[in-house]
């Protein structure tokens, strides 16, 4: 699945003043829920922490959504557009901004509060979430979904559809709704102009968005986008920007 970004810790705000000291209200994006609750109504499912309806088809879906596909896990409708946010005061409750994109911190999928499997393509996480590496362990981030012609928010350290970008025509992180995974590309254009799509085990589609500072991994200077050099040890492949 490749290395996961690492995501320092985000404070969630879940409001704000204003000028003439009101409270800002947040978007109502439903029910709050949690993953393995079971607290959703039926016919909606917990996706990104917000209980979303299910469907069969884009004609079941809310006016401005659709229908991620007609099979488990992907039967949930999702935003036509997903939210670009500069601010958690963009995102729906219980979300927060996480570099453009509205994100949740959530338990494992089974309910449970142990840290998710890093790096793994079981990694305990929900459909809608992805294991990554945080100042307080290993946590499942929720991931909005993808617009529907497969955009994502690229904000600023980069985004993926988890769509099938593999060469067999399968996910990029198998088991996954169709979600925008944060920090990860299968191209330059899925990173910021500042970054570009590094691909640590070549051949695999899966990447994730370097700047080419000084200790990131690179193959040459030309990934060394950030820094002076690559040094490569002698007889390696894998080196280190400096």
């Amino acid at each position: 699945m490749g290395r996961s970004a690492l995501i320092l810790g985000t404070l969630v705000c879940l409001a704000a003043c204003n000028d003439t000291g009101g409270t800002i209200s947040r978007i109502d994006g439903g029910p709050v829920c949690q993953a393995g609750d079971n607290s959703c109504a039926p016919g909606t499912r917990c996706v990104n922490r917000v209980c979303t309806p299910a469907c069969a088809s884009d004609g079941s879906c809310p006016a401005g959504s659709y229908c991620e596909g007609p099979a488990p896990v992907e039967d949930v409708c999702a935003a036509n557009v997903p939210i670009i946010c500069k601010q958690t005061l963009d995102c729906p409750r219980p979300q927060y901004c996480l570099g453009g994109l509205c994100a949740s911190g959530q338990t494992r999928a089974d309910g449970g509060f142990q840290g998710c499997v890093l790096g793994s393509v079981n990694d305990a996480c929900g459909p809608d979430a992805v294991c990554f590496q945080t100042q307080n362990g290993n946590q499942c981030l929720g991931m909005p979904a993808c617009a529907s012609n497969g955009g994502c928010p690229i904000g600023t350290s980069g985004a993926v559809c988890n769509d099938g970008r593999n060469p067999d025509g399968g996910q990029l992180f198998p088991g996954k709704q169709r979600i925008c995974v944060y920090g990860f590309c299968a191209i330059d254009t899925d990173c910021t102009q500042r970054a570009h799509c590094f691909h640590p085990a070549p051949g695999n589609p899966l990447g994730n968005c370097n700047f080419g500072v000084a200790g990131d991994p690179c193959f040459s200077n030309a990934d060394c986008i950030g820094s002076s050099a690559c040094s490569v040890p002698d007889g390696g492949t894998l080196g280190v920007c400096h």
